[in-house]
């Protein structure tokens, strides 16, 4: 199997380095100074309990030259970046291949079906925590695993294989809706709010107001995924079907719940889009804006996630003065009519 990492950023890194322990042929698509480095001095991993591994593996910063055609290419680009992405792959994609989207958020499937057909995509989900800690290294924080599910009949068992033999827990699910849509409801948590706050998750759980305002906004995303009918999946390490349920108890006992779980999972780590705000693009289109979007579709109202939205959207984009929201809770709160 030969397999290209399209995006290799901190995930499709660790999942590069994961499929090359298991033997397969890897090659990561990435930025130079990455690059650069993976080729120098190889793919190092720190994990867990001070772990470390190292392997080998090919790498390259543009598409022009690779040793394609590739038998499976993972996306693993931003959001604002599938639709680039899409346009290329079918260039390197050899004419039984396979994409494996591990992108948050929804709507990046149906993009890569447009280019290379439905029946080709497979729809993933990652909970193992990564992040880069310089190039050619990456941490690996949490142990997590991977779920892939078949977006239109493309085969996953043999990826799971590979995934399994080079370390990773990792399944298959049998519902690729459910899969993405559950994993999109744990990509909301402490995100947007945090992102437009500057304050880590513990303290906005920590606070009612801001509590009120992540548990209407989780309940939208619910409501509009009961709308739809997806059937929520738990993933590895995070109960996901319990916290749908959690959603409908009372405010105190769910906060009480929510807090102690936010805490202790992700505590004073900052979230996705406060680093995509200090990037100035961010995937709130693929996340907020997408619940927004398909609430309109099925006829559920998500003012907050669509004020959320937006709002992270105009911060990114220069529109709003960060500084005016930045620690001040009672802020966001008034723009969103909380």
């Amino acid at each position: 199997m030969n397999v290209l990492v399209y995006g290799a950023g901190a995930v499709g890194s660790f999942v590069g380095a994961v499929l090359g322990r298991a033997g397969v042929r890897v090659t990561l698509l990435g930025r130079p100074v990455h690059v650069q480095a993976v080729v120098r001095d190889g793919l190092h991993v720190e994990g867990p309990g001070a772990t470390r591994t190292w392997v080998r593996i090919r790498a390259a910063s543009r598409p022009e030259g690779l040793d394609g055609p590739f038998d499976v290419v993972v996306v693993t680009v931003k959001g604002y970046d599938t639709h680039r992405a899409a346009s290329a792959i079918p260039h390197l994609l050899a004419p039984h291949g396979r994409v494996v989207c591990l992108q948050n958020g929804v709507g990046h499937e149906e993009v890569l079906a447009a280019q290379v057909g439905s029946g080709r995509v497979v729809a993933g989900a990652v909970t193992t925590s990564v992040s880069l800690a310089a190039p050619g290294r990456v941490m690996q924080h949490t142990r997590g695993g991977v779920v892939l599910a078949s977006w239109d009949g493309a085969p996953v068992v043999d990826l799971v294989d590979g995934l399994r033999r080079g370390g990773l827990a990792a399944r298959a699910a049998p519902d690729a809706r459910g899969l993405k849509w559950s994993k999109l409801l744990l990509n909301l948590v402490a995100n947007a709010t945090c992102a437009v706050l500057d304050l880590p998750p513990s303290l906005v759980y920590g606070h009612p107001g801001l509590f009120r305002v992540e548990r209407r906004m989780l309940q939208e995303a619910a409501a509009v995924g009961g709308a739809l009918g997806v059937r929520w999946v738990d993933l590895p390490g995070f109960p996901v079907r319990a916290l749908v349920a959690t959603l409908r108890w009372p405010e105190a006992a769910a906060r009480s719940l929510l807090r102690r779980a936010v805490s202790g999972g992700r505590g004073t780590k900052m979230p996705s889009l406060w680093h995509d705000l200090a990037r100035g693009r961010t995937e709130v289109a693929y996340l907020n804006g997408a619940v927004a979007r398909w609430g309109a579709a099925v006829g559920v109202a998500t003012p907050v996630n669509e004020a959320l939205a937006r709002l992270v959207e105009e911060l990114s984009l220069g529109r709003g003065d960060r500084e005016f929201f930045r620690h001040r809770p009672e802020a966001l709160m008034q723009a969103l009519g909380a």
